[in-house]
Order: structure tokens, then sequence, then C-alpha cells
């Protein structure tokens, strides 16, 4: 395999704050075979505007705007189906990648063509600062290093999603956990995905008041329907089995 193309997919709504730093790490990736899609699902804080900036004067940045609001799910799909490469990563726009993400994350691939999916850890830190910063201060920053599976981290081949199907639409958060879970790679399953850990960290985890989790900590009724809708989701997996049969059925 030679220099295949890695498509990395940002869904953003109203994070123009932190948008340009999330392309700026991407822009700067050691592997250059990439393209950058920001799926901006209706925003109403102008960073739209500062995206459109970047790609006209970066082929590599492509900007997709969503009519109204879809969801984080919705902005996912748009973003895979939109893309072209055969390797897909996702990156929320108030986070960003270590310089060296895409080409440690691939190379596992490239070394064994069987290997479906492999997953890093995140630094993690806390407030508005930008890329130079955490470049700067990486090895002060702490290792995210009590999730499983770390959102940020990881890469997939494309053929999953033909095999496995794209995100449920009806989750507006717990869609990475909705697919690790119809994979088999949350903790207690039987994985259905040929998958490697790579203990190297490659992504910038930012927490702030402003992130979905903070969100549903604020809104226990949004947070119990979201916990609702993934059990459903979580239970009918169970008792159908996932196949890639299966997932065009439900």
């Amino acid at each position: 395999m030679d220099k295949p193309l890695v498509s990395i997919i940002i869904p953003c709504y109203n994070y123009a704050e932190y948008i340009d730093d999330c392309i700026k790490s991407c822009q700067w990736q050691t592997y250059r075979g990439i393209e950058i899609i920001v799926v901006d699902d209706y925003s109403s804080d102008g960073g739209n505007e500062t995206v459109w900036h970047i790609a006209d004067n970066d082929q590599m940045v492509t900007l997709i705007e969503h009519e109204k609001n879809r969801g984080y799910s919705a902005a996912k799909n748009t973003g895979i189906r939109a893309s072209t490469g055969s390797f897909i990563v996702h990156l929320d726009a108030d986070d960003m990648l270590t310089p060296n993400a895409i080409e440690t994350r691939l190379a596992p691939f490239l070394a064994d063509p069987t290997i479906e999916f492999v997953h890093t850890k995140a630094y993690r830190f806390f407030g508005n600062q930008g890329y130079d910063w955490c470049i700067a201060n990486q090895s002060q920053l702490e290792v995210h290093e009590n999730v499983h599976i770390h959102a940020q981290g990881w890469m997939v081949k494309r053929s999953v999603y033909e095999r496995y199907g794209l995100y449920y639409e009806g989750l507006r958060s717990k869609a990475d956990k909705e697919m690790l879970w119809r994979w088999g790679l949350c903790k207690g399953q039987h994985a259905r995905l040929n998958a490697l850990a790579v203990s190297e960290p490659t992504a910038y985890y930012r927490r702030h008041d402003d992130t979905m989790i903070q969100y549903r900590k604020k809104n226990p009724e949004y947070d119990a329907e979201v916990s609702r809708i993934f059990k459903e989701r979580q239970e009918l997996y169970e008792e159908k089995g996932i196949t890639s049969e299966t997932v065009e059925m439900l």
C-alpha cells in the first residue's frame, strides 16, 4: 500500500473560537496524503467564514455547510459520504492532532493490511489554549488514561463503514460509543474488527465549559434521553447480533 489518502472529518457547531487551531493541527501533519473535510452544522457564530477563508488558500481543506442543524452524527455522516480516503479520522472542532498523528496511526495499517482499526491515547488539557501552546507544553500535558478507546485517537478503514453502516442520526451524543458497540470494541465485548492499540498519544483533547459532556451534566433530561436511546440501540444489537446485513435492516 503506497501513500493512501486519509480523510480527516471535523464536525463543527459554534466552535469558531477553536476551529482555526483545529484545522492548523491537520495542515501541519508530517504525513501529507490527507484531505480535511469540515462539516458546519448550521453554526451561528461565524466559524464557517473562518473555514471558507482557509479553504480558499488550501486545496486540502473543504467546507460543507448543513442548511439546518442536524446534529453530531449527521455531520459525521455528511463528512464520510463526501470523503474519498481509504482511511477515516474524526476530530472534534475544539480538539487538535499532534504533528505526527496521521503518520503514527497509519503505520500499523501499512505494516499489516489485515488491521481495520487503530486507536491511541490523547493528551488532555483545560481552557482555550491554541495549537502552538499544546506543542510547546506537550511534555507537561497529562495523558487521558481512563478512556478505553479515545474518540479523538482512532483511525478506521473506510471499508468498515461500508460493512457496518454510518452513524445513527437519532443520537446527537454518544455517537462514537454507539459505533464502537456496533463494532464490538466496547469493554466486555467480542471484537468484530481486527483492532490495534498504539501507546503514543496523537491528539490534544480540550476540556471546557461548552463541551457536550458539560451540556449533558447541566441538562439531566437531555442526558436521560440520550442514555435511553443508546440503551435501546445496545439492546437491539445484543438481540439481533451485528452483521452488515443486520445493520442495513435497523
